[in-house]
């Protein structure tokens, strides 16, 4: 019990300490998902918040890009409730984008950097068990907050469904595969003047490879498609590898990232293709 509200405790401060100053709640460039997690069955019992955590994460950007330098990310997810094979999570996310100083421009200090702009991605995902598949269902909003000029504004909500296959055990590798469908749009009950942004529909499968020794290397692989409002098609595809090491007060991982997609949406004048690679280190509450 003590360790329980010591967790809970330790994933609060963190969810205050990155609480930005300014913005309004505003949805999402990519669909950055709801953590993997399997819905483990408690028979007979509904258990109220039986899983809380946080994070915080740093990610450099290692090669060249005219947009982006790092992002600094925290955030809080967990279990509400869970009641036998029914479970409803949540998740709430602050991510600072931080870009380079450009050659017309003065730093502030001896940084070589400017805070882009700061965004919110946070909502609620229920889990059903069949079996040895998850569905899910789950709606979540995400809003980009400008702090430089040309930098957009974006806000949209979605709605989305997937299925959760069997985990996969062989030898020493434990795999899942998931896939995940979303439909984008900004509700009027916002009453925003922002226009709908440019995704309709997404659709995204989710690979996740994780191998013990004694500690954990794992991979992540994220195709997104986007069906555009437009009528044309777009991708966000994410890649992750590294090193997890897990104690009893929480866990730390190093690794390499990778992310490859047709239009950030950062810009405001113009379309912001990316290929970025880059190396970054998270700190949690819980594996």
């Amino acid at each position: 019990m003590a360790r329980a509200a010591h967790t809970g405790m330790l994933a609060l401060l963190l969810l205050a300490s990155c609480l930005p100053v300014r913005g309004i709640d505003f949805p999402d460039q990519s669909d950055i998902p709801f953590r993997e997690k399997e819905v483990s069955a408690i028979s007979g019992k509904t258990a109220v918040l039986p899983r809380i955590s946080g994070s915080l994460s740093h990610e450099n950007i290692i090669t060249r890009d005219d947009t982006q330098v790092f992002n600094l990310r925290c955030g809080i997810y967990g279990t509400a409730v869970q009641s036998d094979n029914i479970a409803l999570g949540f998740f709430f996310d602050s991510i600072l984008l931080a870009g380079p100083v450009k050659g017309t421009e003065t730093p502030a200090s001896a940084a070589e950097f400017w805070l882009n702009a700061v965004q919110y991605e946070y909502g609620i995902e229920s889990r059903i068990r069949l079996e040895d598949w998850d569905l899910s269902a789950g709606y979540s909003r995400s809003s980009l907050h400008p702090l430089r000029a040309g930098f957009a504004e974006t806000a949209y909500d979605i709605l989305k469904a997937g299925a959760v296959l069997p985990t996969v055990r062989t030898g020493g590798i434990l795999a899942r595969f998931s896939l995940h469908g979303g439909y984008h749009t900004l509700f009027d009950f916002w009453k925003s003047r922002l226009q709908r942004y440019r995704v309709r529909y997404s659709m995204a499968p989710r690979i996740y490879l994780e191998t013990r020794t004694p500690s954990t290397v794992y991979a992540r692989f994220e195709p997104s498609l986007f069906f555009l409002r437009s009528g044309n098609r777009g991708y966000d595809v994410f890649c992750e590898t590294g090193l997890q090491l897990s104690g009893t007060g929480g866990a730390a991982s190093f690794y390499l990232w990778a992310r490859f997609c047709d239009d950030t949406e950062l810009l405001v004048e113009s379309r912001d293709g990316c290929a970025v690679i880059g190396l970054g280190v998270r700190i949690s509450t819980s594996p």
